[in-house]
């Protein structure tokens, strides 16, 4: 996703309709609050925000995704990203066939423009699946993929479970969505970061020590080459593993490709690093307070890619590879996607790779992952820089 990181607006200033929504799902979590004795920890006040129904960021009818919501993902930008998604595509599949999964499809950009490429390049896979847990994003994917011909729409097939399959199951921007556990740092102990109310606005209050919690964090702390000084905070994703399990557990043969922002584990846990990576997306604004904008705007935290990794090994996968988005695009072709296209086409592609290379915009901030299980081929998209390695040795 890319964002400018600037000042935000009042919540006065506003259209209606947002500032109506916004007291529906603040509302919502006074009740929550009120529910559980005035205490929440972080995780379910950043479920809530994103997925209650009808109400949370992700379950909006508009206003994620795009010029009028608040990011744009690579998919977004043009169908560059998709073209060089189709390069890995079309190597699972020419060994093991059967379907691509994308699992949360946005407004369903990525689906549309890969299913074209895919065609383009005489690999369609048998079905094109969607495992989508929002409702009104689903009806604008559907509508979105309702433009292609009969061909290709009568493949796409939205799924509430990943079935056993064969193929390759791609997770752009998917991780960082998934709600976290914040926590801080005491001199003899570890403790959760919830929410409170106090005089009319959300708050940030420490929780009660958590076994689970203070389980994790010892063995976190002897992975590390440094000791996190006292008052840092960071967050773990705990919905990790469940989350993995949903669309890697069933695949019989084939890769589970992961594309988000995220880092290995020194790296996310590093000393310096002492307020985590919480980030939220306001209409195309960055800033790091989770509690404005409640409903309207993304909560997002990046991604333990050596997490994902060990969570991979857990389910009987592989790494296949793991680098950055530039070398990742590289390796899937992009010069010479580029070069296929026409002048006009390539003017305007050519600044959006600039944005998904460049190391100051998306190409060492974003990162590819593949796990595989019955697939031996290297793969040819992380041929020009593995560093698969340092998931091990970070």
């Amino acid at each position: 996703m890319t964002f400018t990181s600037v000042g935000l607006p009042a919540l006065e200033d506003l259209a209606p309709i947002d500032q109506a929504e916004h007291a529906r799902m603040c509302s919502r979590i006074v009740r929550v609050l009120q529910e559980e004795g005035g205490y929440m920890d972080f995780e379910r006040f950043m479920e809530l925000v994103l997925y209650e129904p009808e109400l949370g960021f992700y379950q909006r009818e508009t206003g994620q995704f795009g010029d009028e919501g608040s990011f744009t993902t690579a998919p977004e930008m043009g169908p560059l990203f998709a073209r060089c998604l189709a390069q890995p595509c079309r190597q699972v599949l020419d060994e093991v066939g059967g379907v691509v999964l994308e699992v949360g499809a946005g407004r369903g950009t990525l689906a549309c423009d890969l299913l074209l490429a895919l065609q383009s390049a005489g690999a369609l896979p048998d079905e094109y699946l969607i495992l989508e847990r929002s409702a009104a994003l689903r009806r604008r994917q559907s509508a979105l993929l309702d433009t292609l011909d009969e061909p290709l729409r009568g493949r796409v097939r939205w799924v509430n479970e990943a079935p056993e399959m064969r193929g390759i199951v791609i997770a752009n921007e998917v991780l960082d969505a998934l709600p976290v556990q914040r926590f801080e740092v005491f001199a003899d102990d570890v403790r959760p970061l919830g929410v409170t109310l106090d005089g009319g606005s959300f708050q940030w209050r420490t929780g009660p020590s958590d076994r689970d919690l203070t389980a994790w964090y010892e063995e976190l702390r002897g992975s590390l080459f440094e000791l996190l000084p006292v008052g840092y905070r960071s967050e773990r994703c705990r919905q990790l593993a469940s989350t993995m399990a949903r669309f890697c557990g069933p695949l019989e043969r084939g890769v589970v490709l992961f594309v988000d922002y995220g880092y290995t584990r020194a790296t996310y846990y590093h000393p310096q690093r002492t307020d985590g990576t919480l980030m939220c997306h306001f209409k195309h604004r960055a800033h790091s307070d989770p509690f404005v904008f409640a409903g309207l705007q993304d909560v997002t935290a990046s991604v333990d890619f050596t997490a994902v990794a060990r969570v991979g090994e857990q389910l009987g996968m592989t790494v296949a590879g793991y680098t950055s988005q530039t070398w990742f695009l590289l390796g899937c072709g992009l010069q010479a996607v580029l070069a296929s296209l026409r002048a006009g086409e390539f003017t305007r592609q050519a600044q959006v790779a600039k944005k998904l290379l460049m190391p100051g915009e998306m190409g060492e901030r974003v990162h590819a992952l593949a796990l595989a299980r019955g697939f031996e081929q290297p793969l040819e998209a992380f041929a020009l820089r593995d560093r698969s390695g340092r998931l091990a040795s970070d």
